[in-house]
């Protein structure tokens, strides 16, 4: 079952962005959130997207092929985990925050198109 799924407009963001639990729940281990980005008006790429550090340390582990960089160029998957240690689970959190970076700032805006978080 699905945790959260959002559709509709694109929403452009320039500096980050949060995903969230549909249902305001912490994560669970070996969540995994797939997020489809599509390219914005003022980006020619995105270089890559930045794991944003939260309380104890990254949660969210990336799953994109390189582990660290990718390019949208139109549209592109980014897919994370979230993975803890097990002493850990009790403090996941209700959203992640994301960070986007690149050559410029006008660079780091992009547009997300939907998020699917899967429940396994």
């Amino acid at each position: 079952n699905a945790l959260a799924i959002e559709k509709g407009p694109p929403i452009v963001v320039c500096t980050g962005f949060h995903i969230s639990t549909k249902d305001g729940n912490q994560f669970k281990n070996n969540d995994e959130v797939e997020i489809v980005l599509t390219k914005g008006s003022m980006m020619s790429e995105v270089k890559g997207i930045d794991l944003v550090t939260i309380g104890i340390g990254k949660f969210v582990k990336n799953l994109w092929e390189d582990n660290k960089e990718f390019s949208v160029n139109g549209k592109a998957s980014l897919k994370v985990k979230v993975e803890v240690p097990k002493r850990f689970e009790s403090q996941l959190p209700t959203s992640f925050m994301f960070r986007s970076w690149g050559l410029a700032f006008d660079a780091t805006c992009f547009s997300i198109r939907e998020y699917v978080t899967i429940d396994k």
